[in-house]
């Protein structure tokens, strides 16, 4: 719980129609209620007939661009933002997000005797830790597994059922025909405040590592490959594949259930449409689309959500 006045200080900025009163829940704009935290997130000035149904007590965050249609709304208190997700998300993950419970590890870990783990680390029930470094903060949930030569940074969280570090698919053909695999010898680098979401495969490098940079967002059922590096604050989406030594510059998106071919190379800001396949490599500041995926217009800034 935190009080209106709380929330106001904690963004640094402030708001109309002030009173200090007590915010006991976040709902959505859809969801009427009362001691409510509440944002929205549409220019619209019909999305203000939505406030109608709270209660007075309610804190609402809205775009600077619906300040003069909410000149009439005099019984709510109002902060006008020019990010009102991101101030909305802020106070969600400072004030209502709660605090984890229980076994900093849980008994049912097997962990190697050999692991380094930061000691505010915490880790899940039935996770499998080999050889592995883990940083400060980070969060492994139920049934994840770390094989040796897996180096997480700090606040790294790992949602349930991930496997890190496997072995990866590299078959090499004989001169009979036959298939041996690639030995996999490297490791997986997951630099600080990376998210990966439940369900997801990264493979360890060959002879190098996988290198995962910091602020990367990995959504479920993805798989990144072996050798692949993904750079800083890049998101991926759900039931993305990127094969392995592909390189994906700072600050893309993924976008889901793309195909990102093994050894292609995409620059930094580029955005891949959900279902594309990428067949070779792309410069920065591109938006790209279809099987094969091919450029449609310029990129200059990261995509928004």
């Amino acid at each position: 719980m935190i009080s209106s006045f709380a929330a106001e200080a904690f963004l640094g900025r402030t708001g109309i129609n002030r009173r200090d009163f007590e915010l006991s829940s976040a709902k959505s704009i859809l969801d009427p209620g009362d001691n409510v935290l509440t944002y929205i997130y549409k220019d619209d000035p019909a999305y203000l007939a939505r406030l109608e149904g709270f209660g007075q007590d309610t804190l609402a965050i809205l775009s600077a661009d619906l300040q003069e249609a909410a000149t009439d709304i005099t019984d709510k208190m109002l902060i006008f933002s020019p990010t009102p997700k991101l101030d909305f998300v802020r106070l969600l993950k400072r004030f209502f997000v709660p605090a984890p419970v229980g076994d900093r590890i849980h008994p049912t870990a097997i962990i190697h005797p050999q692991a380094e783990i930061d000691a505010t680390a915490r880790i899940g029930a039935n996770c499998r830790i080999g050889n592995c470094r883990i940083g400060a903060d980070s969060i492994l949930e139920e049934n994840v597994t770390l094989a040796d030569k897996v180096h997480l940074g700090n606040k790294v969280h790992i949602r349930s059922n991930c496997c890190i570090g496997a072995e990866d698919f590299g078959p090499v053909r004989l001169e009979d025909n036959s298939v041996m695999m690639f030995p996999q010898l490297g490791g997986v680098i997951i630099e600080d405040e990376v998210e990966i979401f439940s369900s997801t495969i990264v493979g360890r490098g060959t002879l190098a590592n996988t290198i995962i940079k910091r602020g990367v967002k990995i959504d479920m059922m993805c798989q990144i490959g072996h050798n692949t590096t993904i750079g800083e604050n890049t998101v991926i989406t759900v039931g993305s594949i990127i094969l392995g030594s592909a390189w994906i510059g700072r600050n893309s998106y993924i976008g889901a259930h793309s195909i990102i071919r093994n050894e292609c190379s995409l620059g930094d800001t580029v955005l891949v449409g959900m279902g594309s396949v990428v067949t070779k490599s792309f410069p920065d500041n591109v938006v790209l689309i279809g099987s094969p995926a091919r450029i449609i217009r310029e990129n200059p800034e990261p995509f928004k959500f």
